[in-house]
């Protein structure tokens, strides 16, 4: 058993595990057009529009002029680290579960926010 934990492989795993960084970099710089871009481009179809009432589809129609014109909200949004109150909003509709849906524990309640 020694021989196995002093050996030349057990000393350098022990080595490499002592030189994993510890900190993960992390970009703390706004989101570039690249980035809204490849996120717009990311976002499923079919899923219901939140209260601003735009779906997925609009945006990827062309999402080089949505990242145009959703960059500067973003940038505002990292500088002042503030949401608009729109963004803080949802409508909340119910959905029916199985059963009786004149039961309130036969439905749930589904927020639709805004997806920009």
């Amino acid at each position: 058993m020694e021989e196995i934990l002093n050996s030349s492989s057990a000393r350098r795993e022990r080595e490499e595990l002592v030189n994993i960084p510890t900190e993960i970099p992390i970009s703390v710089r706004p989101p570039s057009k690249r980035e809204i871009f490849n996120a717009i481009k990311a976002m499923k179809n079919g899923k219901a529009a939140g209260a601003d009432n735009i779906p997925a589809e609009i945006l990827k129609l062309d999402p080089y002029i949505s990242a145009d014109i959703l960059l500067p909200l973003f940038q505002d949004i990292w500088q002042t680290e503030t949401f608009p109150k729109e963004q803080k909003e949802g409508i909340i509709v119910k959905v029916p579960k199985k059963g009786d849906i004149s039961q309130c524990r036969n439905c749930r309640g589904v927020t639709l926010q805004a997806i920009e």
